[in-house]
């Protein structure tokens, strides 16, 4: 995530417009997907569940009251992320630094979340 932000600011700050990034994107995205169909036998070596089943396996796990003590951090940083990197880096980063450097900034944001996991 973080090399690939990083990428996206520096390929803005080359004078690509984005229209033409999101098409390498998607391009890269496409070619990876169509590669993984080779790598891996996608068959499923289990047996079929029943959708009900995953849906009660899935609630069973309600009662662990760890599910409940981690679930607002988790939400927290989610919704503070979004918001930091939705309408901070948007609409105040644009003004302060330019438009190529909120890619940056997202890179920032994932970086710090992957070097602080360990930590907390």
């Amino acid at each position: 995530e973080v090399g690939s932000k990083l990428g996206f600011s520096a390929l803005q700050a080359l004078g690509l417009d984005v229209w033409l990034i999101a098409a390498i994107y998607f391009a890269i995205g496409a070619l990876s997907l169509l590669l993984m169909t080779q790598v891996y036998d996608l068959s499923s070596l289990s047996k079929d569940v029943e959708p009900m089943e995953k849906l009660t396996a899935a609630a069973s796990l309600w009662s662990d009251p760890a599910i409940w003590l981690l679930a607002p951090t988790n939400l927290t940083f989610g919704f503070s992320a979004a918001y930091m990197n939705g309408y901070v880096n948007g609409n105040f980063a644009t003004q302060e630094l330019g438009r190529t450097s909120v890619g940056f900034l997202g890179a920032v944001t994932a970086l710090a979340a992957a070097l602080l996991a360990k930590a907390y």
